[in-house]
């Protein structure tokens, strides 16, 4: 459970900076 924990936080800290440089190039990049 723990790991699983971790693993979700990371994933979720990746997630959150890929939507940001998304959000801020999203004009001319495919979804």
């Amino acid at each position: 459970m723990h790991s699983f924990y971790t693993e979700k936080r990371r994933i979720d800290e990746k997630v959150g900076k890929y939507t940001r440089a998304c959000q801020g190039q999203n004009i001319g990049r495919p979804k």
